[in-house]
């Protein structure tokens, strides 16, 4: 693995194509521990890579390499959960954490949430308001196709925590004044 993996700084455009083709693997041949694990080794070093402030700048070609990690592969058509993320979504969440503040890594993080990171609500809007509160993301342009992708969720809201509220509160406040 290790020369895919050093070859991140200087072939991420060339990379994705072998991320797509691990969660594929993993989709049609299920070893979930060893796809998490060689998962982790990418990630670790996207999220350190020389481009990685970069990605929407002057490095937007590396972005199908972010959209991989982030599970962006189309899977399967209307498919909202994945098995190989049961109890393993933390690996994704915690990427997102480590990225910069960026469109191209929210907007995968949101995909991942609508596509196959269902389960992964209602927290993953609290991580996304906690960073939108922490202003991590005033670069960010094109909230308003991103929170056309959750509107649909916030009607589901069961809100039994105030803390949860709260962060939907903002989340949708926020997304809502800059579309």
């Amino acid at each position: 693995m290790r020369p895919f993996i050093d070859a991140i700084d200087r072939h991420p455009d060339k990379l994705h194509w072998f991320v797509k083709g691990l969660v594929v693997r993993e989709d049609s041949q299920p070893n979930t521990d060893q796809f998490w694990s060689l998962w982790e080794l990418f990630a670790d070093s996207v999220s350190k890579a020389k481009w990685i402030d970069d990605l929407d700048d002057e490095r937007p070609w590396a972005g199908e390499l972010v959209v991989a990690l982030f599970l962006g592969t189309g899977l399967k058509e209307n498919v909202r959960h994945w098995r190989s993320v049961e109890g393993r979504a933390h690996h994704v969440n915690s990427l997102f954490y480590k990225m910069p503040p960026s469109s191209t890594a929210l907007n995968a993080y949101l995909r991942f949430l609508y596509h196959i990171g269902e389960r992964s609500l209602p927290d993953a809007f609290i991580r996304l308001a906690h960073r939108l509160q922490r202003g991590e993301t005033t670069e960010i342009q094109g909230y308003a196709r991103m929170y056309s992708l959750l509107k649909p969720w916030f009607r589901l809201i069961i809100t039994d925590s105030c803390g949860i509220t709260r962060g939907f509160q903002y989340f949708h406040v926020y997304c809502a004044g800059t579309g």
